[in-house]
């Protein structure tokens, strides 16, 4: 019997083909075999998790969530000390960079 080194998707293809399949490998490919397989199941799983978009606030919603005014807000951002997002004649905060804020303070 002449021995043939078979990669995944060829292996793949003969179990889809036969409904019974014998398989001489040494540890090592059978290791190989396992982390390729790993590999395409964690990708796959990564690629089904939702994309979690990123909450921002309004001026109004982000003096709220710090306990100060609305014209402290406008200010800190002049200033830089708090990063803004301007959209139109509006500005807005990553929720996340103001919880850093919070936390660095």
């Amino acid at each position: 019997m002449k021995s043939k080194k078979l990669d995944i998707k060829t292996l793949e293809l003969v179990a889809e083909e036969n409904s019974q399949l014998m398989i001489t490998m040494s540890i090592a490919d059978l290791k190989e075999a396992f982390r390729q397989w790993q590999n395409e199941f964690e990708e796959s799983r990564r690629q089904q998790q939702p994309i979690v978009e990123e909450a921002y606030l309004n001026v109004g919603e982000t003096a709220k969530f710090l306990g100060v005014s609305e014209v402290s807000i406008y200010r800190w951002s002049k200033c830089g000390y708090i990063k803004s997002y301007p959209r139109g004649n509006r500005l807005y905060f990553k929720r996340t960079e103001l919880i850093r804020f919070i936390n660095e303070k």
